[in-house]
């Protein structure tokens, strides 16, 4: 009885919920700013970009001289942030999950030295240091992962992932999908190691926490599921699930 309840409820938690904002969501304002690690400032002309997970643009605002940034008016929800130099060259790129009405981040743009990322002060999110941009490629077969679950197509977008993450390992939404649709399949073993590799590698995703919850409950692991509960109530702790 107890694993039927637990099956339905991580059923819940569909990609296109987790990855796509709602017209109905709340808007937030994002706040962060730009370091180089070892937080030297480099005064360039610097601008973000808010991409959904089709990839298409929500935002783009520019960069003040010190780094800083702030994008108003989003939905709530999860986006890819993209960080480019002056003359258009992507420098940096990380999953953000965007759930307050103010959030605020600190992104290190990758430098010399190997500085960890860290909370921004009066913040409510923190991601950590941007060293790793999917494979583009990777990317591609991921949306059309999307795309396939949408269509109820479960195998398909499994076997999408499967590519994306041989291209890219480090990939951590592609570990993250993989984990919802293994445990949509029944499958909470894997489930829970795909999980608890996508939330390794990104620590800013309520949902990602809450799923890998879930899974570790599937399996009775609950003194490992509460923490991963816990992280995310603390991720986004506005959310009734």
């Amino acid at each position: 009885m107890r694993s039927s309840v637990f099956r339905r409820s991580i059923r819940l938690l569909p990609i296109a919920a987790a990855l796509v904002s709602a017209q109905t969501n709340p808007s937030v304002e994002l706040r962060g700013e730009l370091r180089e690690e070892g937080n030297s400032r480099r005064n360039i002309e610097l601008r973000v970009e808010l991409h959904d997970a089709h990839g298409v643009l929500a935002a783009a605002v520019p960069a003040l001289p010190d780094g800083r940034f702030t994008v108003s008016g989003i939905a709530a929800g999860d986006y890819e942030l993209v960080a480019l130099s002056g003359d258009g060259r992507e420098i940096a790129r990380q999953h953000v999950s965007a759930r307050d009405f103010a959030s605020g981040l600190i992104v290190n743009i990758p430098g010399e030295s190997g500085a960890s990322g860290e909370k921004a002060p009066g913040g409510v999110v923190s991601v950590n240091a941007l060293r790793h941009r999917p494979d583009r490629r990777a990317v591609s077969l991921q949306k059309k992962a999307i795309a396939a679950h949408l269509r109820n197509d479960h195998a398909r977008s499994v076997e999408l992932l499967r590519q994306a993450l041989a291209r890219d390992p480090l990939f951590a939404s592609a570990h993250y999908l993989l984990g919802l649709e293994d445990a949509h399949n029944g499958d909470f073993a894997s489930s829970a190691k795909e999980l608890l590799r996508a939330v390794d590698l990104d620590g800013s995703s309520a949902a990602a926490e809450g799923a890998c919850a879930v899974a570790l409950l599937n399996l009775h692991e609950v003194e490992r599921a509460r923490v991963h509960a816990a992280r995310a109530v603390q991720l986004d702790p506005r959310s009734p699930k």
